[in-house]
Protein backbone atom coordinates (compact mmCIF):
# COMPACT_ATOMS: atom_id res chain seq x y z
CA UNK A 1 0.00 0.00 0.00
CA UNK A 2 1.21 3.37 -1.34
CA UNK A 3 1.93 5.93 1.89
CA UNK A 4 -0.97 8.52 2.08
CA UNK A 5 -0.07 11.64 0.33
CA UNK A 6 0.43 14.63 2.64
CA UNK A 7 1.30 18.56 2.58
CA UNK A 8 4.56 17.23 4.35
CA UNK A 9 5.02 14.50 1.53
CA UNK A 10 4.81 17.11 -0.95
CA UNK A 11 7.11 19.66 0.92
CA UNK A 12 9.60 16.82 0.94
CA UNK A 13 9.32 15.86 -2.17
CA UNK A 14 9.61 19.58 -3.64
CA UNK A 15 12.78 20.01 -1.62
CA UNK A 16 14.56 17.23 -2.95
CA UNK A 17 13.56 18.40 -6.42
CA UNK A 18 14.80 21.92 -5.85
CA UNK A 19 18.54 20.85 -4.25
CA UNK A 20 18.60 18.53 -7.25
CA UNK A 21 17.12 21.18 -10.05
CA UNK A 22 16.63 24.10 -8.63
CA UNK A 23 13.84 26.47 -7.79
CA UNK A 24 13.37 27.75 -11.30
CA UNK A 25 12.71 23.63 -11.99
CA UNK A 26 10.39 23.08 -9.45
CA UNK A 27 6.60 22.27 -11.12
CA UNK A 28 3.67 20.82 -9.52
CA UNK A 29 3.80 18.17 -12.02
CA UNK A 30 7.65 17.50 -11.67
CA UNK A 31 6.78 16.71 -7.23
CA UNK A 32 3.55 15.13 -8.51
CA UNK A 33 5.79 12.86 -10.48
CA UNK A 34 8.45 12.11 -7.97
CA UNK A 35 5.34 10.80 -5.77
CA UNK A 36 4.05 8.71 -8.48
CA UNK A 37 0.64 10.48 -8.47
CA UNK A 38 -1.13 12.76 -10.83
CA UNK A 39 -0.30 16.96 -10.52
CA UNK A 40 -4.23 16.96 -9.26
CA UNK A 41 -4.16 15.00 -6.34
CA UNK A 42 -1.62 17.54 -4.81
CA UNK A 43 -3.89 20.22 -5.14
CA UNK A 44 -5.61 18.79 -1.96
CA UNK A 45 -2.71 19.30 0.25
CA UNK A 46 -1.31 22.60 -1.19
CA UNK A 47 -3.77 25.37 -3.16
CA UNK A 48 -1.03 26.02 -5.79
CA UNK A 49 2.47 26.37 -6.52
CA UNK A 50 2.43 29.64 -4.05
CA UNK A 51 1.45 27.72 -1.65
CA UNK A 52 3.54 24.98 -2.36
CA UNK A 53 6.56 27.66 -2.10
CA UNK A 54 4.92 28.64 1.35
CA UNK A 55 5.37 25.29 2.54
CA UNK A 56 8.86 25.23 1.55
CA UNK A 57 9.56 28.14 2.96
CA UNK A 58 8.28 27.21 6.34
CA UNK A 59 9.97 24.16 6.51
CA UNK A 60 13.32 25.23 6.00
CA UNK A 61 13.02 28.19 8.33
CA UNK A 62 11.29 25.48 10.70
CA UNK A 63 14.82 24.29 10.95
CA UNK A 64 16.39 26.47 12.85
CA UNK A 65 16.09 26.12 16.05
CA UNK A 66 15.22 28.96 18.78
CA UNK A 67 18.08 30.76 20.45
CA UNK A 68 19.66 29.48 23.98
CA UNK A 69 19.71 31.66 26.90
CA UNK A 70 22.46 34.12 27.42
CA UNK A 71 23.56 37.92 26.52
CA UNK A 72 21.94 38.95 23.79
CA UNK A 73 25.29 38.98 21.38
CA UNK A 74 25.70 35.34 22.13
CA UNK A 75 22.21 34.31 21.20
CA UNK A 76 22.00 36.70 17.78
CA UNK A 77 25.12 35.07 17.05
CA UNK A 78 24.30 31.16 17.54
CA UNK A 79 20.59 32.36 15.95
CA UNK A 80 22.36 33.79 12.74
CA UNK A 81 24.92 30.59 12.84
CA UNK A 82 22.20 28.15 13.15
CA UNK A 83 20.28 30.20 10.38
CA UNK A 84 23.47 29.96 7.80
CA UNK A 85 23.39 26.21 8.55
CA UNK A 86 19.94 25.99 7.05
CA UNK A 87 20.75 27.58 4.02
CA UNK A 88 23.88 25.70 3.31
CA UNK A 89 21.65 22.70 3.55
CA UNK A 90 19.69 23.78 0.69
CA UNK A 91 21.54 26.19 -1.45
CA UNK A 92 19.48 25.68 -4.20
CA UNK A 93 16.53 26.94 -2.16
CA UNK A 94 18.32 29.95 -0.64
CA UNK A 95 16.53 32.44 -3.21
CA UNK A 96 13.69 31.42 -1.93
CA UNK A 97 14.21 32.53 1.58
CA UNK A 98 15.89 35.85 0.09
CA UNK A 99 12.64 36.81 -1.72
CA UNK A 100 9.57 34.94 -0.11
CA UNK A 101 7.64 37.46 2.09
CA UNK A 102 8.15 35.34 5.79
CA UNK A 103 4.48 35.19 6.61
CA UNK A 104 4.54 31.22 7.54
CA UNK A 105 4.01 29.82 11.48
CA UNK A 106 7.97 29.28 11.32
CA UNK A 107 8.96 32.06 9.87
CA UNK A 108 7.05 34.25 12.11
CA UNK A 109 8.19 32.30 15.31
CA UNK A 110 11.60 32.75 13.68
CA UNK A 111 10.83 36.65 13.98
CA UNK A 112 9.62 36.41 17.20
CA UNK A 113 12.71 34.64 18.25
CA UNK A 114 15.13 37.38 16.90
CA UNK A 115 13.16 40.47 18.25
CA UNK A 116 13.13 38.22 21.66
CA UNK A 117 16.86 38.00 21.92
CA UNK A 118 17.01 42.01 21.21
CA UNK A 119 14.09 43.03 23.40
CA UNK A 120 15.40 40.77 26.25
CA UNK A 121 18.84 42.19 26.32
CA UNK A 122 17.09 45.41 26.32
CA UNK A 123 16.20 46.82 23.50
CA UNK A 124 13.20 48.89 22.86
CA UNK A 125 10.64 46.83 20.26
CA UNK A 126 10.69 49.21 17.40
CA UNK A 127 15.11 49.08 17.63
CA UNK A 128 14.99 44.68 18.56
CA UNK A 129 12.78 44.51 15.05
CA UNK A 130 15.63 46.69 13.08
CA UNK A 131 18.26 45.10 14.48
CA UNK A 132 16.58 41.46 13.73
CA UNK A 133 16.09 42.59 10.42
CA UNK A 134 19.91 43.92 10.04
CA UNK A 135 21.34 40.71 11.55
CA UNK A 136 18.88 38.42 9.25
CA UNK A 137 19.35 40.01 6.21
CA UNK A 138 23.21 40.12 6.33
CA UNK A 139 22.78 36.23 6.90
CA UNK A 140 20.66 35.96 4.11
CA UNK A 141 22.56 37.97 1.59
CA UNK A 142 26.07 36.70 2.34
CA UNK A 143 23.77 32.68 2.08
CA UNK A 144 22.65 34.34 -1.54
CA UNK A 145 26.21 35.19 -2.53
CA UNK A 146 27.72 32.08 -1.69
CA UNK A 147 25.66 29.57 -2.54
CA UNK A 148 25.17 31.07 -5.91
CA UNK A 149 28.94 31.08 -6.36
CA UNK A 150 28.60 27.68 -4.98
CA UNK A 151 31.62 28.73 -1.93
CA UNK A 152 30.84 26.60 1.19
CA UNK A 153 34.55 26.82 2.08
CA UNK A 154 36.05 27.77 5.04
CA UNK A 155 36.64 30.56 3.78
CA UNK A 156 33.23 31.48 2.93
CA UNK A 157 32.78 30.33 6.91
CA UNK A 158 35.12 32.56 7.79
CA UNK A 159 33.97 35.62 5.99
CA UNK A 160 30.61 35.01 7.40
CA UNK A 161 31.87 35.00 11.43
CA UNK A 162 33.90 37.75 10.47
CA UNK A 163 31.04 39.54 9.23
CA UNK A 164 28.98 38.47 11.65
CA UNK A 165 31.18 40.47 14.76
CA UNK A 166 31.07 43.66 12.90
CA UNK A 167 27.19 43.89 11.90
CA UNK A 168 27.17 42.87 16.02
CA UNK A 169 29.64 45.20 16.80
CA UNK A 170 27.56 48.04 14.35
CA UNK A 171 23.96 46.70 16.85
CA UNK A 172 25.90 47.32 19.88
CA UNK A 173 27.26 50.81 18.98
CA UNK A 174 23.76 52.04 17.50
CA UNK A 175 22.70 50.97 21.38
CA UNK A 176 24.21 53.43 22.97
Amino acid sequence: MAEPLTRERITLAALSLVDEEGLDKLSMRKVASRLGVEAMSLYRHVANKGDLLDALHDHLVGQVPPPGAGPWEDRARGLATAFREVLFLHPRAVPLLATRPAATPAALAVLDHGIAVFTEGGWEEAEAVVAFQTLFCFVVGHGVFHTAAGSDTNGARAEFQEGLEIVLAGLRAARV
